[in-house]
């Protein structure tokens, strides 16, 4: 990152034009380039526009104080398992914050699929998939439909949508507790009939 020279009080009331020039042409430049990184600067129509926003994460990693009636967004580090990254918060004018994106270098955009994944406000990563046309006791492995959960998970749903042999109704299916974990699964359903399954994750 550049740094911009910039001298205060200048031109000085009692100092002569000529010996403020060089630090007024400097103080100029040092404006033009500043607003030049993140902005589009002089002699354009979009002057002023935002092309970027750079943010260095927040004093001490540390939520600001709350404002009355004002907004803040901001930058912390957070930390999951041995990888930090970046990430933006909001704290309203009461003091609740938010985190606005994605905490984990594991996790770095949305899938818009049949099996696919996103990020909620709060940090909370939300999954959904499908399972085609099966018997048994099908297996989600998250690394191979989606992603693993870096965290934790909090909830599963899972949703029967089809039968090869239409069998009628009566016949139950439930997720194994124990095969539930941040990386996948079970359903179990040993009625002898072909299912397929929709399935909704919700962890962080």
């Amino acid at each position: 990152m550049p740094f911009y020279i910039y001298s205060d009080d200048i031109p000085f009331a009692t100092n002569n034009p000529s010996v403020d020039q060089p630090k007024m042409q400097t103080n100029t430049n040092s404006i033009d380039s500043l607003i030049n990184i993140d902005h589009v600067s002089f002699n354009d129509n979009l002057g002023g526009y935002h092309r970027v926003i750079h943010q260095q994460k927040a004093p001490g990693n540390a939520d600001p104080a709350k404002i009355d009636l004002t907004g803040q967004i901001y930058v912390k580090d957070v930390t999951n398992g041995t990888t930090t990254d970046q990430s933006l918060f909001f704290e309203s004018g009461g003091g609740r914050v938010t985190q606005l994106t994605a905490f984990s270098a594991l996790v770095t955009t949305t899938v818009a699929a049949n099996n696919g994944y996103t990020f909620l406000p709060g940090g909370i990563l939300m999954q959904w998939g499908e399972i085609a046309l099966t018997t048994g006791n099908p297996t989600v492995t998250f690394a191979t439909a989606n992603i693993n959960f870096p965290n934790n998970i909090f909830n599963i749903q899972v949703t029967r949508r089809r039968s090869s042999s239409s069998p009628g109704s009566g016949f139950g299916f439930w997720v194994r507790d124990s095969t539930i974990s941040v990386t996948g699964f079970q359903i179990i359903s040993n009625d002898g009939h072909s299912w397929a399954y929709d399935w909704l994750a919700i962890g962080n």
